[in-house]
């Protein structure tokens, strides 16, 4: 469960817009430090994500999400990117 209101309600978002076009994880855990990525999205390659815009063409490779509410830092930038 989510402390935020609106982290659980982009996860949720992300979720139901992109699961007809592939398969979505959310709160996938990281294996080499106890942290956890917000949402993972793994493309079915037969859908062709496009109508999403840009966000189908972030689609259209497994791609991790964090949704932020509020501008992100640098420092939140390099902690996104450890994830990877």
């Amino acid at each position: 469960m989510t402390r935020q209101p609106h982290d659980q309600f982009a996860k949720s978002l992300l979720s139901e817009v992109l699961s007809p076009w592939g398969d979505v994880e959310i709160s996938r855990e990281v294996s080499d430090e106890p942290r956890s990525i917000d949402l993972y999205f793994q493309p079915n390659p037969q859908q062709d994500p496009s109508p999403l815009g840009l966000l189908g063409r972030m689609a259209q490779t497994p791609c991790l999400l964090e949704p932020y509410r509020n501008p992100v830092t640098v420092s939140q930038i390099g902690t996104c990117l450890l994830k990877a």
